[in-house]
């Protein structure tokens, strides 16, 4: 799973205390990011707060972590059949669970992240509005303080397509306008960043 906030990629593994791993996509360095308690992990996904999602055939379960890896493990879906490559559709903001144990597909609504961050209230008073957008968009954003900001979208392969221009890097509260006519149909990711805090969100085009 590609993390472009810190470029890198997260993947699980087999076995007992199966471990999560990133690769440093600069440096190619492999560390272990966490060893679970979970045996037989096959799938990650993430939703758009960064919030990943763990599928495990020990437990026939979906498991999530927060963007961090610093909270326990939470439950969110149960009693599945060799859950495999799992996703979650960031825009209906939907758990695809295939269970290839038994040929079927189990779907999760998930909780409504609204305008929620990776853990903090720093972007409570960020939005973007229209979304799904056409042509034009704004972000706006009211900070509890001055932060350097910036903004980058990618596309869902983690290719950078365009970086904000904002009137000044450090800035509490503004908006800048999002062009997409350039853009084809589909989905994208804003990374907006304000100091080391990110909030990703995700932009339909129309």
């Amino acid at each position: 799973m590609y993390d472009q906030a810190n470029n890198r990629c997260v993947f699980v593994n087999w076995g007992s205390n199966a471990p999560i791993k990133a690769i440093d996509l600069t440096t190619n360095t492999v560390t272990t990011v966490l060893t679970t308690s979970y045996s037989n992990c096959d799938g990650v996904s993430r939703d758009a707060a960064g919030n990943y999602y763990i599928s495990n055939w020990g437990n026939q379960s979906v498991i999530k972590y927060n963007s961090g890896f610093t909270s326990s493990a939470t439950v969110v879906a149960s009693s599945l059949s060799s859950p495999a490559d799992i996703f979650v559709n960031t825009v209906d903001n939907v758990l695809a669970i295939p269970n290839s144990g038994n040929n079927t597909v189990t779907f999760v609504t998930l909780p409504d992240l609204g305008n929620a961050d990776l853990g903090n209230t720093v972007f409570d008073k960020v939005s973007i509005s229209p979304n799904p957008i056409s042509k034009l968009s704004k972000l706006k954003f009211d900070l509890p303080t001055t932060m350097h900001v910036s903004g980058t979208i990618y596309d869902v392969n983690g290719k950078v397509i365009s970086q904000l221009n904002f009137i000044n890097e450090n800035m509490q509260n503004g908006e800048v306008t999002l062009a997409v006519s350039e853009l084809n149909m589909g989905v994208y990711y804003l990374v907006f960043k304000a100091d080391d805090k990110s909030k990703t969100v995700p932009l339909v085009v129309e």
